[in-house]
């Protein structure tokens, strides 16, 4: 009997051990909240996957996302201190170092031009030109520096040819009413529309090919403070990637197990994962590791926004953008 009771207290006491273990490795998790410019999507797949598969709390993270549209707003947050990462498009960032914010890009994880127009298929406007004297509708004012960058950078138009008006993150609604004759759009959103049965055709141009798009970035406090806390979320975030890319049906089941409105038709889901996956691949990352800078990028991203008169000055690299976390990060 009492050899009994002493197996059932050294049970207990084993088992009071590991729970407090669980709860004391819970605590030392550091929270690192990621503000996000538009909704969750499968195209956040890397997210999706470093949290399920716990890759953040490996680095000792844990993970908090949130949603603030528009570029400029969450990179104040971030700036302040009360978010530790944003997602914007460097443009966006661009105009933000104008402005005196002290952040930078510390991961470019689409590496592709992912931007562009959507239209009515019923409209006829199939191309760049098309668009002259037209109303072009975007989420927010500060995403109305992509739309413009990519007038300016066109050989058919300029930036009095359009029209530029904030329709709100409901874009597809306007466009559909026909209160706009075209969006500001990306390739999985516009992948989105077309799964919601619109029947719109996307136009871009080559001119667009060297650009990259959004990255991940913190403030230059946070650089300097906790290098480490930012080496360890790209890290997961790197995994996520290539997790992503290797196991594109795994990826769909974990991101419709956090969310099942997201993958509600598989295949169409599937499609926007890989056009996803395309983007965050190219011949700079093959080279240098994934969420490698493209200096070249950012010059003629900046470049554009001068013409436009948003900034006056085009600034060197490296106060846009680093590349100092990318080895590591590929590690």
């Amino acid at each position: 009997m009492k050899r009994g009771y002493l197996v059932l207290l050294i049970g207990l006491f084993v088992l009071t051990s590991i729970v407090s273990n669980q709860v004391e490795a819970a605590e030392k998790l550091e929270s690192v909240l990621v503000v996000f410019p538009s909704p969750k999507a499968v195209s956040h797949s890397p997210f999706f996957v470093a949290e399920k598969l716990g890759y953040f709390e490996k680095e000792g993270l844990k993970m908090e996302w949130t949603t603030i549209p528009g570029g400029l707003e969450p990179q104040k947050a971030v700036a302040m201190g009360k978010a530790q990462f944003t997602f914007p498009a460097p443009s966006s960032l661009i105009v933000a170092r104008q402005g005196q914010l002290p952040v930078r890009s510390v991961y470019a994880l689409r590496q592709k031009w992912i931007f562009g127009f959507a239209a009515m298929r019923k409209s006829n406007i199939k191309t760049m030109a098309d668009l002259k004297g037209k109303t072009i509708g975007g989420i927010s004012e500060s995403a109305g520096f992509i739309a413009k960058l990519m007038i300016v950078g066109s050989k058919d138009l300029s930036v009095s040819d359009i029209t530029y008006q904030v329709v709100g993150a409901n874009m597809a609604g306007p466009l559909a009413a026909g209160k706009v004759d075209a969006i500001y759009c990306w390739d999985t959103l516009f992948e989105q529309y077309k799964r919601q049965g619109l029947d719109v055709v996307w136009i871009s141009g080559p001119e667009f090919n060297d650009y990259q798009s959004n990255v991940l970035s913190t403030s230059e406090q946070l650089m300097k403070e906790k290098p480490k806390m930012i080496q360890g979320f790209l890290r997961a975030v790197t995994k996520g990637v290539v997790f992503s890319i290797e196991n594109p049906k795994a990826t769909l089941k974990i991101i419709g197990g956090s969310d099942p409105q997201l993958t509600k038709d598989p295949d169409k889901a599937m499609v926007e994962l890989e056009i996803a996956n395309a983007d965050f691949q190219s011949k700079l990352q093959a080279q240098h590791g994934f969420g490698y800078h493209s200096a070249k990028s950012w010059t003629l991203q900046a470049e554009g926004l001068k013409k436009l008169g948003e900034i006056t000055k085009v600034l060197s690299g490296d106060q846009y953008f680093t590349n100092e976390f990318i080895a590591e990060a590929n590690n």
